[in-house]
């Protein structure tokens, strides 16, 4: 708890930073931003009660759809299914994860989302995948990586497959032979890993958890002289340089908090 609230207290100061800059998000922040409001308290204003979001009439009932969707974002992407940093830019799985997850806590919000654009993302995945579906590429193409494959094993999970099937069995033993460390830090990859791991269970979460658990608590800065303290150093993250200390702290807490996922919207087993 002590490491939680350290980390919370750091990241309020620096989320009124930001909102005082007024930064204008891309399409990977939005997916970020669309996320963390439908996975937030359940008990939170209806859409339609809210600016953020416009009526669309439907023959069957009434539904409602977010602004500047991640469903227009790749309705306007090459026809490969994924997303990419800009519109018309080919997808890549990186951004491809968040805005999954985005739409997967629209679906739990009770917003209308196109079952065609759920296809697509599908067929994405199979052109990012690698030896069968159990490791995952930034882009088609390229080989495959232990953050992108964390990715794509968690969208894949998200997009129905069964825990015992091959693909995310063989992903599970992939992830166990890259438990990250000190020296090869990767907030987003200990996100998705985490999460997609804590959904199969069993030993090989416990596995996973211990590792990764320890060596966050073990790295968050603990200094009160410090304005940095109950963050995380992004100086050895790789991507710490672009996102820096606030992006690091985020992600570093996010997995943290898995063990309380049932009490989330985002987690519930979904239909499309």
């Amino acid at each position: 708890m002590r490491t939680m609230s350290r980390q919370v207290c750091f990241i309020v100061v620096g989320v009124v930073l930001i909102v005082g800059f007024g930064c204008r998000p891309t399409v990977r922040e939005a997916g970020d931003e669309s996320q963390a409001d439908a996975s937030s308290d359940p008990q939170r204003k209806k859409p339609e009660e809210s600016e953020s979001f416009r009526a669309k009439p439907s023959a069957a009932s009434p539904a409602v759809e977010p602004k500047n969707s991640g469903q227009d974002a790749q309705r306007k992407e090459p026809k490969d299914g994924g997303w990419g940093y800009s519109p018309k830019e080919p997808g890549n799985t990186s951004v491809f994860g968040w805005q999954l997850l985005a739409l997967t806590s629209a679906k739990m919000a009770g917003l209308q989302v196109d079952r065609s654009v759920i296809t697509r993302a599908g067929k994405y995945l199979d052109s990012a995948a690698v030896h069968d579906g159990t490791e995952y590429a930034y882009r088609r193409g390229l080989g495959p990586s232990a953050s992108m494959t964390a990715v794509g094993l968690l969208c894949r999970q998200y997009l129905g497959v069964r825990r015992d099937n091959p693909m995310l069995s063989g992903g599970e033993k992939y992830l166990l032979d890259h438990l990250p460390d000190e020296h090869s830090l990767n907030a987003c990859y200990c996100y998705y890993a985490q999460h997609f791991m804590h959904n199969m269970s069993g030993y090989e979460w416990d596995t996973w958890n211990r590792a990764t658990r320890d060596l966050l608590v073990r790295t968050q800065i603990r200094d009160t002289n410090s304005c940095a303290d109950g963050s995380w150093d992004p100086a050895n993250d790789a991507w710490g340089t672009q996102g820096g200390r606030l992006m690091k702290t985020s992600l570093s807490v996010l997995p943290l908090q898995v063990y309380y996922h049932g009490f989330l919207p985002l987690y519930k087993p979904l239909d499309w």
